[in-house]
């Protein structure tokens, strides 16, 4: 017989899967810092790990204030005009004349060693309420067809069409390749 999941079942089904098969990393909602939309001891675990000489540096110039500082710059950078959360992790930030990677797409081959082990550095983070929400967006959606009486076809066709979003579209924007 079916066992019908609850919310918080489905998303820990979710994260679960996941993490044994996508290597994402199961973090708590609080360890997330909803004001500047950020995981920041991820975020630092990634440049101290990526760019450990660089941090080093800023270290010597910001002291105890480095982490505060750097966020604030991140988000100063972001909220620019003509500016947008893509471009600046793409791009990256310069502060104190140096240069900081926020990410590293897959490299095209192996050649180039310390950029295969800078980009296989990064990690995926996923929290019960990026599940919730994300889940609840698919939820509306469905709703929305049904209650503007959608074909089942037009349904269809704009399913397909979210899912290549989700699914491939944020990939293909941030220069992330499965291969």
């Amino acid at each position: 017989m079916n066992e019908i999941l609850t919310e918080k079942q489905y998303q820990h089904f979710i994260m679960d899967y996941l993490k044994n098969n996508n290597g994402y990393v199961v973090r708590k909602d609080k360890e997330y810092d909803r004001l500047h939309a950020m995981d920041r001891e991820m975020l630092f675990k990634f440049l101290n790990d990526t760019q450990p000489d660089e941090m080093e540096a800023l270290r010597k110039v910001y002291k105890q204030d480095l982490e505060e500082t750097l966020v604030s710059y991140i988000n100063a950078e972001v909220t620019k005009a003509r500016s947008s959360l893509i471009d600046v992790l793409k791009h990256g930030i310069e502060i104190s004349n140096i240069k900081l990677d926020l990410m590293y797409t897959k490299p095209a081959t192996d050649f180039n060693k310390e950029l295969v082990e800078k980009y296989g550095k990064a990690e995926f983070t996923v929290d019960r309420f990026f599940i919730h929400v994300f889940c609840r967006a698919g939820w509306q959606t469905m709703y929305e067809l049904v209650a503007h009486d959608r074909s089942y076809e037009e349904a269809q066709s704009f399913m397909n069409s979210t899912k290549l979003f989700n699914v491939a579209g944020w990939k293909a924007v941030m220069g992330i390749d499965e291969k």
